[in-house]
């Protein structure tokens, strides 16, 4: 750098890096290069309905076991490596593949620089189009936990089931503890996200770091009438985490 600077040629190539640098933080300032995962599920008295795009995860306790209702839709899947590639983008290989080199994810929504106008949206490099699934439900079934990649990241579907499984004790006490303020859902999942929480980035080598962001339904006894009960919001500014709450029966 010392000679660099010494030299004219040199400072040229500086001032080139420079304005290279400033340009690629503008443009993750735009709509070019920012971008969002998206994951809801609609609860009917019989069916859940699930719209994924990106890698966040929706996921069904039924009777303790986890149950996936989404597919994380990452760059090394056959079928999203054979559209990027078929759309002009390449696939980085290793312990985090990524497309083109940049994005771990292979459909978000924005991210406009992975978008051609020319083609329709589900073949896009990095498309918008959402995968849907159903299931039917099943007496079983006791809560679903939807959570972006900085939770799925720590833990697995199981072990995220888990945990919050044991916060939440036995379920025929939910609605009595919900009605009186002991059972708080926000709580649990301020309690969930901490646990993902890297107590030391260095030493886990960046897991737990990452955004994380929540949202937990509870089916009570009465599950299939399929109404909304609370919406307990929760953030907890120290951590710049945002879960999120509802509870349904």
């Amino acid at each position: 750098m010392d000679q660099l600077l010494k030299e004219p040629q040199g400072m040229k190539e500086i001032r080139r890096l420079s304005a290279l640098a400033k340009s690629s933080r503008s443009r993750r300032q735009t709509a070019e290069g920012m971008g969002t995962t998206a994951v809801l599920c609609c609860v009917t008295p019989s069916t859940l309905i699930v719209g994924n795009c990106g890698d966040s995860r929706a996921v069904l306790c039924r009777g303790g076991s986890a149950i996936e209702l989404s597919q994380d839709h990452k760059p090394d899947l056959p079928d999203e490596r054979a559209r990027i590639e078929q759309a002009g983008g390449w696939v980085q290989s290793g312990s985090v593949p990524r497309v083109n080199g940049d994005l771990s994810l292979s459909r978000a929504l924005g991210d406009l620089e992975y978008k051609d106008a020319k083609l329709p949206p589900e073949n896009h490099i990095v498309s918008a189009v959402p995968e849907i699934r159903s299931i039917t439900r099943g007496n079983t079934d006791e809560f679903l936990l939807l959570a972006c990649d900085g939770v799925w990241d720590v833990l697995s579907s199981q072990a995220a089931v888990d945990f919050v499984r044991q916060q939440l004790g036995d379920p025929k006490s939910w609605g009595w503890r919900i009605a009186t303020g002991k059972l708080k859902g926000s709580e649990i999942l301020s309690q969930l996200l901490d646990h993902c929480l890297s107590p030391d980035l260095a030493s886990t080598a960046g897991l737990g770091g990452d955004n994380m962001t929540a949202v937990l339904v509870l089916f009570l006894s009465n599950s299939h009438q399929g109404k909304a009960v609370k919406f307990w919001p929760c953030v907890e500014p120290h951590l710049r985490l945002r879960p999120r709450l509802l509870e349904a029966n």
